[in-house]
């Protein structure tokens, strides 16, 4: 939302501070059930920012979060087993539909994976699908990236290009001066799976397992619940809260 439509009569309900950023929760009179909030910064790098987000109405995550996706006629994909299954019959056309498959089942996998309820409606489902800098992964949640190949393809080429999509998201978090935290990304061609580690700030890259996709991502769930669950970028918490 531009910095502009929240001037005029507005009322400050709360003030705060979220990393480098001065927040200021607003609120118009005339519109009692809307709330805005306005962060201003500047970054350890010296790079300024501001913006505005709007708080999403009650029950709107939870409505979005209940839309079912079609691909290639099939209805929405519950586990990553199925996702397999439909690789091996060759039901998939090409690398959107894969990925779609897999984005559906993340999402049922995460509902019923170690995270909150909360923290998969609010937080982790919204990220699904963003962009990094300019340059989009095909899926990315929090400090998890995931490069999805053509069905049965081979991985070396979004081996290299998960790379690059761990290293910008880490560049972001080391911008933010988030400690102790790692990159988690996984490349797949809808079979064969690998999972690897980046570490923000030796730029270490390890193969940590490789596999099936329903054995990989399913380590890869256990090891990201299991750990504190980081607001990695701004943009992030706008996706909580709406725009």
């Amino acid at each position: 939302m531009p910095l502009l439509r929240i001037r005029g009569r507005i009322k400050l309900l709360k003030a705060w501070k979220f990393r480098f950023y001065e927040v200021k929760r607003l609120k118009r009179p005339k519109c009692h059930e809307v709330f805005n909030q306005y962060y201003q910064g500047t970054s350890p790098r010296g790079k300024k920012s501001e913006f505005v987000t709007r708080i999403k109405p009650k029950g709107f995550s939870a409505q979005k979060s209940r839309l079912v996706a079609v691909v290639s006629g099939n209805s929405h994909y519950q586990s990553f087993a199925e996702v397999e299954r439909d690789t091996l019959g060759r039901r998939f056309g090409n690398e959107p539909e894969l990925r779609q498959a897999v984005v559906e089942a993340l999402k049922s996998e995460l509902s019923r994976s170690r995270c909150s309820k909360s923290v998969v409606e609010y937080i982790l489902t919204p990220q699904l699908d963003r962009t990094i800098i300019g340059k989009r992964p095909d899926i990315r949640f929090s400090n998890v990236v995931i490069e999805v190949e053509p069905p049965k393809a081979d991985l070396a080429t979004g081996r290299d290009q998960l790379r690059q999509y761990m290293e910008r998201l880490a560049s972001l978090i080391r911008e933010s001066r988030t400690k102790d935290l790692v990159v988690h990304g996984v490349v797949t061609n809808g079979f064969d799976t690998e999972y690897y580690k980046f570490d923000v700030y030796s730029e270490r890259l390890d193969l940590v397992k490789e596999g099936r996709l329903s054995e990989v991502m399913r380590y890869v769930l256990d090891t990201f619940c299991s750990e504190k669950i980081p607001v990695v970028t701004p943009e992030d918490l706008v996706d909580m809260l709406g725009v």
